[in-house]
């Protein structure tokens, strides 16, 4: 368990899946993030399999507490891809939980995991893919110390045309308190 402020990161249980299955099937959550596909609750579970035989992916819930102190999970997060050889890696994050995005949660959280991948991991760079319409998520990770590296130009086909895939990184003195 990696704990923050306000969010803590956990393993990702399988009781997690319905939650993390219907946000993945939200368009507006699909809308942002790389996936973009359907996933069945089935497609769901090989998934968290195959992520807790992996050793280049690591997978966290996102937890907050509700106004009584009880656990909510509201997103998912995760380092991907380790390349230990040249100990760089991909991290991603989705916050389900529309009522809890724009409050600097997912920025904590993405803290967390970068700081963990550095720290613990002992991962020099991290990169991440964001698109350049996803102005909340670049402010988000400008704010940690993310930089632009480049532009994948019309690296995807999306909503029916090809769209851009902004590069960003952090390397370890980089990063920025949350």
């Amino acid at each position: 368990m990696i704990v923050g402020k306000r969010v803590l990161l956990r393993a990702m249980e399988r009781g997690d899946l319905p939650r993390v299955q219907r946000w993945m099937n939200d368009p507006e959550v699909l809308r942002r993030i790389y996936t973009y596909r359907h996933l069945s609750l089935d497609a769901e579970e090989r998934w968290l399999q195959q992520m807790g035989e992996s050793s280049s992916d690591f997978v966290f819930a996102i937890d907050t507490h509700d106004g009584t102190g009880a656990a909510i999970h509201i997103g998912t997060t995760g380092i991907h891809h380790v390349d230990w050889k040249n100990r760089t890696c991909m991290v991603g994050i989705v916050l389900g939980e529309a009522r809890h995005r724009g409050q600097g949660l997912g920025t904590e959280a993405m803290h967390l995991v970068v700081r963990y991948a550095h720290q613990e991991l002992g991962l020099h760079r991290v990169e991440l893919e964001v698109y350049p319409f996803n102005q909340p998520a670049i402010r988000s990770y400008e704010k940690l110390g993310f930089r632009l590296d480049g532009t994948r130009r019309a690296a995807t086909f999306r909503e029916g045309k090809f769209q851009d895939v902004l590069v960003m990184s952090v390397l370890p003195g980089e990063l920025l308190s949350a």
